[in-house]
């Protein structure tokens, strides 16, 4: 009934088999990770939480953010399937694809698409890695709970940290918008962030969560001829 008050219109065997797919664990409970991301507006069963002009998603929100039109889930849709296609033919190459960090205001949709990736390619290695901005405040908890995600759906997680590249647009439009800084007051508290940040993904490797990769497939002949010595 929660959901169908949401603006979710499924029948009763619909709304069935969304609880179902929400219970990864299939332990007769859903927690909070397994119910916030299984919502997409890419799932035709939840996309009304996310378009519909009256979704209580949006209306506890700040008065800037509106819900997305039909439009935009079609773009974002598009934008997921190219990107679905470089991550099956890195995965298919033996490499690994990167995906770059923006501001912080954009990173949500981003990390929920990377995630999404890992989940569906970093099953033996990590094909895909997120990049996270130690210069954020929230960087060392976000790193900490997707590490924990990985643990729970069994991918291999995948990351490049940096100290960050936005910081005069962050603090300009935190400003602007009445909301705290984003930023590490200082570089040394950065410095901190981002040695913690690695520290605490080099020990759960260390502890042996993630397997080592293994080695790439051989990389087809230029021009598809033999190989020759």
């Amino acid at each position: 009934e929660g959901l169908r008050l949401m603006g979710v219109e499924l029948t009763d065997e619909q709304m069935e088999a969304l609880i179902d797919r929400m219970d990864f664990d299939k332990n007769g409970l859903i927690d909070r990770t397994e119910f916030l991301d299984t919502l997409t507006p890419l799932d035709p069963a939840t996309a009304p939480l996310f378009t519909a002009a009256i979704s209580p998603l949006y209306l506890k929100m700040d008065d800037h953010l509106d819900a997305l039109e039909e439009e935009e889930v079609q773009q974002l849709m598009s934008m997921v399937e190219r990107v679905s296609k470089v991550a099956a033919k890195a995965n298919q190459l033996g490499v690994s694809l990167m995906i770059d960090a923006e501001q912080s205001y954009m990173q949500p949709a981003i990390d929920q698409v990377a995630l999404a990736l890992m989940r569906a390619y970093n099953k033996e290695r990590a094909v895909i890695l997120n990049t996270y901005q130690c210069y954020l405040k929230d960087s060392f908890v976000r790193v900490r709970t997707d590490i924990s995600r990985s643990e729970f759906y069994s991918f291999v997680f995948g990351a490049k940290i940096v100290r960050g590249a936005y910081l005069v647009q962050e603090r300009k439009r935190a400003a602007s918008n009445s909301y705290p800084d984003p930023i590490q007051t200082d570089l040394e508290s950065t410095h901190r962030n981002f040695d913690a940040v690695a520290a605490y993904i080099l020990s759960h490797k260390a502890s042996g969560i993630h397997p080592p990769p293994p080695p790439p497939p051989p990389r087809p002949p230029p021009g598809g001829g033999r190989a020759g010595w």
